[in-house]
């Protein structure tokens, strides 16, 4: 058993996060910042959300 359940219930989480993802990285090139430091504040916020959902 995965520590977040089957693989059925990623597949969406994914599909949501993809789109995130690609939106952080134009926002970035619009205004020109580094990409590595978008991934970073993504990263950070998705860690924040993940320690107060409750399982």
């Amino acid at each position: 058993m995965e520590r977040f359940g089957d693989m059925a219930s990623q597949i969406p989480v994914v599909l949501v996060f993809l789109p995130v993802t690609a939106s952080l990285i134009a926002f970035a090139k619009l205004v020109k910042t580094n990409v590595l430091s978008a991934f970073l504040l993504s990263y950070a916020i998705s860690v924040r959300i993940m320690e107060r959902k409750e399982f």
